[in-house]
């Protein structure tokens, strides 16, 4: 049977456009989830064998929502690959409108941030949606020259009546960094991450101990995130990405120290990086 990936959808997503980079190389059909929630719901109830997330923006920093389920991940479950997908955002109008006619623009809410320089000049009204797609039909819908929507240059595709009027997001070098997870336990690549979730001692520099296992060992940490426990204000659960493999002598030595100086820890998973 053919193994399915979920991806947050509808179809046309920068989701969607990552899931078919993992498709073009495995032989995997793709089904929309509508909410990150759904989406690990899939993947609990076997509606799909694997999900994409996006965890992280190299513009708007770690997806809160994505990595709040992250710890709350069954324990059978774990991140099986990282894919980083190049990320343009683009103004569309309506076929013959120009720039200088638009007034509100219609989008992803992180997405206006990836854009200020652009939105400020022209002192240009955001509103978000829950997706580009939704945001696209909205000013199809409504047919106001005035309106305009940012997202992916290929939405004119999927609506001719919307056409590519400017490149407009800050950074050139823009990436969104997403996960497959699943229940696979993979192979080490020699170019591979593990990430973890711990929690720390109440006390002074708990957490300065735990980042200095990983410099004695000479790991690279990639990415720390803080994550509100819901317990009381300045609780926190971190989320640590560091290079290397679970399979790889330093990485086990050091989750086994970092165990002794944090209150729990859990592997999210070892994986190759595309």
């Amino acid at each position: 049977m053919e193994r399915k990936i979920g991806y947050l959808g509808p179809e046309g997503t920068f989701s969607w456009k990552a899931a078919q980079a993992v498709i073009e190389t495995e032989k995997r059909s793709i089904i929309p989830f509508f909410s990150f929630w759904e989406g690990m719901q899939f993947l609990v109830e076997r509606k799909a064998d694997e999900i994409l997330l996006p965890i992280e923006n190299s513009s708007g920093g770690g997806i809160e929502e994505v990595i709040s389920l992250l710890r709350r991940m069954p324990e059978d479950l774990r991140i099986e690959k990282e894919i980083k997908l190049s990320i343009e955002q683009y103004l569309l109008v309506l076929n013959g409108s120009k720039i200088s006619d638009i007034e509100k623009v219609f989008s992803m809410g992180k997405i206006f941030g990836q854009c200020r320089k652009f939105l400020n000049e022209r002192k240009i009204i955001c509103q978000a949606v829950e997706s580009t797609i939704k945001a696209a039909e909205l000013v199809v819908k409504e047919n106001n020259k005035r309106t305009a929507v940012i997202g992916a240059e290929w939405l004119s595709e999927f609506f001719p009546e919307l056409e590519v009027v400017a490149k407009i997001n800050d950074n050139s070098s823009n990436t969104t960094r997403f996960i497959l997870i699943g229940r696979e336990n993979t192979e080490r690549t020699g170019n591979d991450k593990t990430s973890i979730i711990l929690s720390v001692y109440n006390k002074v520099g708990a957490l300065v101990e735990v980042l200095e296992v990983l410099r004695n060992f000479g790991i690279n940490m990639t990415m720390i995130v803080s994550i509100p426990t819901g317990k009381q204000l300045g609780d926190y659960d971190f989320l640590i990405d560091i290079e290397g493999h679970i399979l790889d002598k330093n990485i086990k030595e050091a989750l086994t120290a970092i165990k002794e100086k944090t209150t729990s820890l859990k592997i999210l998973g070892s994986y190759s990086v595309l």
